[in-house]
């Protein structure tokens, strides 16, 4: 049951990132406010700013329809250069995600936020590890350019 829920977990941060994108990209009434947006993610990413965020809030926001509004600018600006950060540094193996840092310290995120991302991504190796010893087969996210860039957008 916990690695399901921290594949939900996984799946909410995404669709957090992924949704606050195609809202962003549907508003034209303020560009400005588009911009801003996007060029905060940038200077978080930039400048190596260095990033806490309560996940667990942000994905309990998330799954709660009248409360998505509750998520600040600055907090999902946060979570994006995050997550940015952290799949930078994360690529495919033999079907499994591999990350090459060890510590929050090395991308300069709170021990929180590497924790609960560290999490998720061993979670969904469990999860594909099962689903390969059912004989399941499982189309992989892969974290490239074109996704780490559109984090940037």
């Amino acid at each position: 049951m916990k690695s399901f829920s921290s594949l939900i977990i996984g799946i909410v941060i995404m669709t957090l990132i992924g949704c606050q994108n195609n809202a962003t990209n549907n508003l034209i009434e303020n560009p400005n406010e588009i911009n801003e947006a996007n060029t905060k993610v940038k200077d978080y990413v930039d400048n190596n700013t260095y990033i806490d965020v309560d996940v667990q809030a942000l994905v309990k926001k998330t799954t709660a329809q009248d409360s998505r509004s509750n998520i600040t600018e600055d907090d999902n600006a946060k979570m994006k250069a995050a997550v940015y950060r952290f799949y930078k540094h994360v690529s495919v193996k033999d079907s499994l995600y591999i990350l090459d840092i060890q510590d929050a310290s090395e991308i300069n995120i709170s021990t929180r936020v590497f924790t609960a991302l560290a999490e998720n991504l061993k979670e969904m190796n469990d999860f594909i590890k099962l689903a390969k010893e059912k004989g399941e087969n499982i189309d992989l996210f892969i974290p490239d350019e074109e996704y780490l860039n559109s984090l940037l957008q």
